[in-house]
């Protein structure tokens, strides 16, 4: 079970209520693949971009409600992205897509005030259960995460819910 922390967001909506969601990934597979799944699972892809600057147009161009963000969009500069994407759309909910060898940096993530963090090489009921949860007005975070920062052992309290 993910860990879950109930938050109540601008952006949740109704079970049953499409949202416009928005991918943004430089591996044009990865991000076909989130789109198939999430079409089946009956959400309603409107974008996928594939670089920063595509990503702030079609953010203006189409006010997704989520927006799937994957760290190969943002490199070092996330905080900046994040700030800059809620500039256009304070109420928009991220879930950001993190490399497995970039997972330590999940902990620095929560300061950016996302509503999902999910590896981007999460199983497919991962991706349903972390966009229904934040869907649902949840933050979430991938459980294998968390199980690699507690063997880790860096910043699991910062994490753990409650």
């Amino acid at each position: 079970m993910a860990a879950e922390i109930d938050f109540t967001l601008k952006s949740a909506r109704p079970a049953g209520c499409k949202i416009l969601t928005l991918i943004a990934d430089r591996n044009e597979i990865a991000s076909a693949w989130i789109e198939v799944l999430l079409q089946a699972a009956a959400h309603r892809v409107i974008a996928r971009c594939s670089h920063e600057d595509d990503l702030l147009r079609s953010m203006q161009a189409y006010r997704p409600d989520m927006i799937l963000l994957a760290d190969s969009i943002v490199g070092q500069e996330a905080a900046k992205t994040v700030l800059r994407l809620r500039a256009r759309n304070f109420s928009v909910a991220i879930i950001f897509l993190l490399e497995e060898r970039d997972a330590i940096k999940a902990v620095d993530l929560l300061d950016l005030d996302v509503e999902g963090i999910l590896l981007s090489a999460a199983c497919a009921r991962s991706v349903i259960d972390c966009v229904e949860s934040v869907r649902r007005g949840s933050k979430w975070v991938d459980p294998n995460l968390l199980r690699h920062l507690a063997m880790g052992g860096g910043g699991l309290h910062r994490l753990r819910a409650g």
